[in-house]
């Protein structure tokens, strides 16, 4: 095991013992404070993230977390999301994760990513040259079928994204509440795409998962240019993308969201 899925599986799993500890709380979706990204927090987020912090500041990394923002010093940065869903974690929907991702300043220089699925615990995990595996079994291939694809979209409503999605009639739309998860199921191939049009993502949201697709073989995309996503270790920026398990069908969902 390298340095960074060290790190990276450390800090997963003491999320997945302090979201136990809040998992049946009433109370767990009450706004406690605001983020560093600029959104309310929970009680389960803060909880969760208070878990992690100290691991990582015991393990000599750096963080970026989308509650406490940049903590800490060292030349690895672990870039966090305490709680990823945290909608469908306040309201009991059991689609909802910890991802965590480690490099040093962006999306292409990730060495490691794990990403808990907090309800069943299953592990996604991905190493830079190393592959992707679930729960240390390697993630095997699925080619793309035109005729039947299944796909994650973040669509805004107040938009034609939705629509357009909903007029191929081969496409089965589904959004699921958690970009990170999202991104492991195309990794693994239950989903064929992910796709989020407009710049809604954070690096925090995505890091670990875009290394899981593309260590699986899929591609990882900016949905305007088609080029490989890249981002900083920064909360500020957002973006868009485009995620696909078979890179074959790629042109097929980047013609989709143009």
């Amino acid at each position: 095991m390298t340095d960074a899925l060290r790190i990276a599986r450390a800090l997963a799993d003491a999320a997945y013992d302090a979201w136990q500890e809040v998992a049946d709380r009433p109370d767990r979706d009450d706004k406690v404070a605001m983020g560093a990204d600029g959104t309310p927090t929970s009680r389960a987020d803060r909880h969760v993230e208070a878990a992690m912090l100290p691991v990582a500041a015991e393990l000599g990394v750096r963080v970026l977390s989308e509650e406490a923002g940049a903590v800490g010093a060292g030349e690895l940065c672990a870039v966090i999301d305490p709680i990823d869903g945290t909608r469908n974690a306040g309201r009991g929907i059991p689609f909802c994760c910890t991802s965590v991702a480690v490099g040093t300043s962006r999306l292409t220089d990730l060495q490691a990513g794990v990403v808990r699925d907090l309800n069943s615990g299953v592990r996604y995990e991905a190493t830079a040259g190393g592959g992707a595996r679930m729960d240390g079994a390697a993630v095997e291939r699925r080619p793309f079928d035109p005729d039947d694809a299944l796909v994650a979209l973040l669509a805004d409503y107040s938009d034609v994204d939705t629509v357009v999605a909903l007029q191929r009639r081969n496409h089965h739309i589904r959004d699921l509440g958690s970009a990170a998860l999202e991104l492991c199921l195309v990794g693994t191939g239950a989903l064929d795409a992910f796709e989020a049009p407009r710049d809604w993502l954070r690096v925090i949201d995505i890091a670990a998962g875009t290394l899981f697709v593309r260590e699986a073989g899929g591609r990882v995309v900016h949905p305007r240019t088609g080029d490989a996503l890249d981002t900083p270790f920064d909360l500020q920026p957002r973006t868009g993308l485009v995620a696909v398990h078979d890179p074959d069908a790629l042109p097929v969902f980047l013609e989709a969201v143009s």
